[in-house]
Parts: structure tokens; C-alpha cells; sequence
């Protein structure tokens, strides 16, 4: 047996009751520090995810936008097109908004902005992505 004896008291080796419960402490601050940064970069990471999605579907939509004659481009249309299912699934009460609007400076141009927002925390509004493009008609002749 392993055993100290000072001043006639046998010791023997270990931890006490009070380097216990310190310990037991530091740990559990610590795993409550860690539990709540991986609670905010799973949020983070949400927030991209969601943010990435948004972006797409905004360059979808101006895309098809783009490609669509000339003539159904007109200022105050309110139907262009509506948000994919997946982007409706992945950004909660997602809304789409669609200006198509005649330029000041050139009367040729035609400025269309696509912008999309999302719900996040309950009650607030996403910062929007926004995409705007200009639109002239095409000046070439078909044969």
C-alpha cells in the first residue's frame, strides 16, 4: 500500500471532495460554452444556406426575364412568375416581388428588379437579395 505519513496522519493519494466539484464545474462551463457556439454556427449556417437559395432563384428568375420578348416586358405587369417549390420549402413565407419599369434617363431601356425576402426569428423580415438588370430591345432585323 502506497501511503504518506506525516506528522503521524496517513495520507493517501487522490483527489479531495472540493478538487471534485471544481472540476465537475470548469467542465460543465465549458460544455454549456461549446453547446451554445454550435447552437450559433448552426444558425449561421441556416442564414447562408437560406441566403444562397435566394440568391439563385433570383438569378433564375431575371434569367427568364431576360428571355422573354421585348414586348411582354411592360412596366406595371404584376404576373412575371411566382417562386420555385423549393425555394417556397426551404425560405419560410417567402415573397417575390417584380418591378418591370420604364428608364428615365433612356427611353429604350427598361429596368427590371427582382427581389425576394424570408421570414426569420418569428416575426422578422430577412435582409432582401435583390438583382436588377436592364433591358433594351433588340435592334436587330430577321431576314
Amino acid at each position: 500500500m502506497n501511503t504518506t505519513c506525516i506528522h503521524n496522519r496517513c495520507r493517501r493519494g487522490g483527489f479531495s471532495m472540493t478538487e471534485m466539484v471544481v472540476t465537475i464545474g470548469v467542465a460543465t462551463v465549458a460544455m454549456v460554452g461549446g453547446v451554445q457556439i454550435m447552437s450559433l454556427a448552426n444558425r449561421q449556417c441556416r442564414a447562408v444556406e437560406c441566403r444562397r437559395v435566394a440568391s439563385l432563384e433570383a438569378g433564375n428568375i431575371m434569367e427568364q426575364l431576360m428571355a422573354r420578348p421585348w414586348e411582354e416586358l411592360t412596366p406595371g405587369q404584376e404576373s412575371f412568375g411566382t417562386l420555385s417549390d423549393v425555394c417556397q420549402r426551404l425560405l419560410p413565407d417567402a415573397s417575390l416581388d417584380i418591378d418591370v419599369s420604364a428608364e428615365t434617363t433612356d427611353a429604350a431601356a427598361r429596368r427590371i428588379t427582382v427581389r425576394i425576402d424570408w421570414q426569420v426569428q418569428g416575426t422578422h423580415r430577412s435582409n432582401p437579395v435583390r438583382l436588377v438588370a436592364w433591358r433594351y430591345p433588340n435592334q436587330e432585323t430577321l431576314p
